[in-house]
């Protein structure tokens, strides 16, 4: 639970962008997508 509230606050920082919130945790943003898909995390 933890983890998915950090990505929704890192995503909610960078205006649900993608790419900047993966830049921002270090990550790539295809492995976001998965971790998003995972945690069942959903934009629009």
């Amino acid at each position: 639970m933890l983890e998915r509230e950090y990505i929704l606050k890192q995503l909610e920082i960078h205006n649900y962008n993608i790419s900047r919130t993966a830049v921002s945790l270090g990550i790539l943003p295809n492995n976001l997508m998965r971790k998003m898909k995972t945690l069942n995390i959903t934009i629009q």
